[in-house]
C-alpha cells in the first residue's frame, strides 16, 4: 500500500513553472517518492491522489485516485463529477426492448447468473434475489472518487467521466467514456464512444464502436465500427461492422460482417453471416418478440427470421423465414426456404465439416485468464442428447402418421418424405 503525504511548498512552486494548476493544492496528495517532474502542463481540480511513478502529461484530472506507474497524457478531461457507480447497476433490457427480460449489470457478472436473471421469470424469488446481489455490487462500487489502476497507459483522449480503470489498462484515441468500468488489462481505442457499461478482462473496443448500456465480458472484441445497445456479451465473443440490440450474446458470439443486425435474441457459439437480420415485432404488437438460436447455430449470408422463433442446436439458417418457426426438437440440422417457405432438412449438419471446425475451433481460440464464464467445450452433453432422442421420436411420429405422404409440417417447417428419412438415419447413428 502506498502512503501518500501534502505537495512541499517548493514542489508546488516547481509544478506551476512547468505549467500545472489546481484548484486547491491542499487537495492533492503524492507518493512519498513524488517528483515535480512527473507532472507538466497537469490540470488538476477536486481531491487527487498520486500514487508511485504516476505522470501526467497536458491533461485535465479532476477527483481521482491514479495507481502506481500509470501515465494520463494529453487528456481533454479525466473526471468524476460526483458519486458514482461507475456503470455497476444498470439496468439493460436484453432480449426483450421493452425490458421485460431486464438484467443489472456489474463487475464479476457471468453469462450463468445473467442467463437466470433474463430467462427464469417464473421464479420471481430467484430473479429478485439475483437483482439485490447487483446491487450490492454496484452499492459497493460507488464513490465520489474515480479511480485508475496500476501501470495504465491513457493518452490522447477527449472526455472520460465517471469511469473506473483497471489495471494495466490502454486508453488512446478515445473520444468519449461515460459511468463505466474498464477491466483490468482491458484495450479502448481510437474513436470509441462508450456510455454506461462494463467490460471484464482483457477486453477490446476500438476503432469507433459505440456502446451503450452494455456488458462485455472476458476476451470480447469490438471492433470496425461496430454498434451495441441494451445487450450483454459474454466470454470470446468477437464484433465487427454491424449492430447488435437488446441481445443475450453469450460465450462465442461471432458477427464481423457489415450490414448484420442481431436484435432480441440469444446467442452462443455462433456465427453471423453478412447481410443477417432480424425483425422483433409484429406491426400491431411493437417489440416485445424475442428468438433463441441455440448453441452453435449459424445464419448463412442474407438470412432472415422474424420472432418469434426458435432453433436447435447447431442449425444452419438459410434464407428468409417469416412464419415463426420452432425446430428446436432437430439439432444439427439445415434450415432452408424453400419456394418462400421454411424447410427443414433433419441432422444434415451432422455430417458437415464444418460443425467439426467450429467445435475444435472454439477450445483453441479461449485466451481467458480469470475464467468466470462456465464453458462446457464437449459437444455431447444430455441436453444435446435429449435433442436428438425427441427429434428421432418426433421424425418417426410423423411418418407413422401418414407414410405415403411426400412432405410434412411441423412447427411452421416442411419436411420432405427424403429428408425425414435422412434425419431418421443420421439421429439413429449418432
Amino acid at each position: 500500500m502506498d502512503t501518500y503525504r501534502a505537495l512541499t511548498p517548493g514542489e508546488i512552486a516547481a509544478l506551476e513553472a512547468s505549467g500545472s494548476t489546481a484548484d486547491d493544492w491542499s487537495s492533492i496528495e503524492v507518493a512519498e517518492d513524488f517528483h515535480p517532474s512527473q507532472l507538466r502542463g497537469a490540470r488538476l481540480g477536486g481531491r487527487v491522489r498520486l500514487a508511485s511513478g504516476v505522470r501526467i502529461r497536458n491533461s485535465g484530472v479532476r477527483n481521482y485516485d491514479i495507481g502506481a506507474g500509470t501515465l494520463v497524457e494529453e487528456v481533454v478531461r479525466l473526471e468524476c463529477r460526483g458519486e458514482s457507480a461507475f456503470g455497476n447497476g444498470t439496468e439493460v433490457a436484453v432480449m426483450n426492448e421493452n425490458g421485460g427480460r431486464t438484467v443489472r449489470i456489474y463487475s464479476g457478472l457471468t453469462a450463468q447468473i445473467a442467463y437466470m436473471a433474463a430467462v427464469y421469470r417464473h421464479r420471481p424469488a430467484l430473479v429478485a434475489a439475483l437483482d439485490r446481489m447487483a446491487r450490492r455490487a454496484a452499492d459497493a462500487a460507488r464513490s465520489a472518487q474515480g479511480s485508475i489502476g496500476r501501470d495504465c497507459r491513457i493518452t490522447d483522449c477527449r472526455l472520460l467521466r465517471d469511469v473506473c480503470i483497471g489495471h494495466g489498462a490502454t486508453l488512446e484515441g478515445v473520444s468519449v467514456l461515460s459511468n463505466g468500468t474498464v477491466g483490468d488489462f482491458s484495450r479502448i481505442g481510437i474513436d470509441v464512444k462508450a456510455y454506461d457499461f462494463v467490460t471484464a478482462e482483457h477486453a477490446l473496443v476500438d476503432n469507433g464502436s459505440l456502446i451503450e448500456r452494455c456488458f462485455i465480458g472476458e476476451r470480447c472484441i469490438f471492433d470496425r465500427g461496430y454498434t451495441a445497445s441494451d445487450s450483454l456479451f459474454f466470454a470470446n465473443s468477437h464484433c465487427e461492422n454491424g449492430e447488435a440490440v437488446s441481445i443475450f450474446a453469450g460465450p462465442y458470439t461471432v458477427s464481423h460482417h457489415k450490414s448484420s443486425l442481431l436484435i432480441a435474441g440469444m446467442f452462443s457459439f455462433f456465427n453471423a453471416g453478412s447481410g443477417t437480420n432480424q425483425s422483433n415485432h409484429l406491426f400491431k404488437c411493437g417489440a416485445v418478440h424475442q428468438a433463441v438460436h441455440r448453441r452453435g447455430c449459424k445464419f448463412a449470408s442474407g438470412a432472415y427470421v422474424m420472432s418469434p422463433a426458435i432453433e436447435g442446436v447447431y442449425t444452419m439458417i438459410m434464407g428468409r423465414h417469416t412464419h415463426h418457426h420452432d425446430t428446436s426438437v432437430f439439432p444439427f440440422s439445415y434450415l432452408l426456404e424453400q419456394e418462400g417457405r421454411s424447410a427443414l432438412l433433419p441432422g444434415a449438419n451432422l455430417s458437415s465439416y464444418g460443425t467439426v471446425r467450429d467445435i475444435e475451433k472454439w477450445r483453441q481460440r479461449d485466451k481467458r485468464s480469470a475464467g468466470r464464464d462456465l464453458i462446457n467445450f464437449e459437444t455431447w452433453n444430455p441436453f444435446v442428447g435429449n435433442a436428438l432422442a425427441a427429434g428421432l421420436d418426433a421424425l418417426r411420429t410423423l411418418y407413422d402418421s401418414n407414410p405415403d405422404a411426400q412432405s410434412f409440417i411441423y412447427n411452421s417447417v416442411h419436411i420432405k418424405l427424403t429428408g425425414l428419412r435422412r434425419g431418421i438415419q443420421r439421429y439413429e447413428q449418432a
